[in-house]
């Protein structure tokens, strides 16, 4: 039998023996990265992927959910955020719950951050694993962040609207022009750049995309000008 193989069959016998995690869950469920961060060494070394995966899962289960313990590297997980976005006609009591035995297999997403990568077909990872959207005129803040993130991305790729952009939503929007350049909206992608470059002028991640769009319309000065400030 295949290493491959093995953890497959011990996945399913894991999955017999916790029934609320489905096999989704379990096969994200990186017992290694568990172990090293939330275990007693002396319960990891030596131990195989088989053994690793049983005892990792237990202090998950034991532990881990009540203390929402991430079970993935890089896993960020905002209970705000997925209570308001997935659990609106459900119990919230207990979010994490919800998405590692409801949520994961449903493909719903941990965070803001998650959220948006797939809103921009994961042409973007955030740094920090985190987001923040611009403030954008007579758009309510207690509004949903679905509904927010739709109606930034409307006004910064159009020529009305008023937005304000600071150094921690610079990322996002340097995120939403590349997304435009993906598609080919490349006016689109340009006056979000401007925008962006306005408010936030040493945002030095954002110039290369600038020059690339400026030369595609037939800029190519050496040292292409930033937007002037407003």
């Amino acid at each position: 039998m295949s290493d491959t193989q093995s953890m497959n069959e011990a996945r399913r016998d894991q999955q017999r023996r916790h029934p609320d995690l489905s096999l989704v869950f379990l096969a994200e469920f990186d017992e290694r990265f568990y172990g090293r961060a939330h275990l007693d060494e002396r319960k990891t070394a030596n131990a195989s992927r088989e053994k690793l995966l049983e005892r990792s899962l237990q202090h998950f289960m034991e532990v881990g959910l009540e203390r929402r313990l991430p079970f993935r590297e890089g896993l960020v997980f905002e209970e705000d955020f997925y209570a308001e976005t997935y659990l609106k006609d459900a119990d919230a009591s207990q979010p994490y719950r919800h998405y590692v035995t409801v949520g994961v297999p449903s493909r719903n997403l941990p965070s803001r951050a998650a959220f948006v990568e797939r809103r921009f077909d994961h042409c973007w990872k955030f740094s920090t694993g985190t987001v923040s959207l611009p403030l954008i005129d007579l758009v309510d803040g207690e509004q949903p962040f679905a509904a927010r993130l739709e109606a930034a991305i409307t006004v910064l790729g159009g020529p009305g609207g008023q937005v304000e952009i600071d150094a921690e939503s610079a990322e996002f929007c340097l995120a939403l022009a590349v997304f435009d350049i993906k598609k080919r909206e490349y006016d689109a992608a340009l006056l979000v750049l401007q925008k962006l470059l306005r408010a936030v002028p040493d945002y030095e991640r954002a110039r290369p995309f600038y020059r690339l769009l400026l030369q595609k319309r037939g800029v190519t000065l050496a040292s292409l000008p930033l937007p002037a400030a407003a």
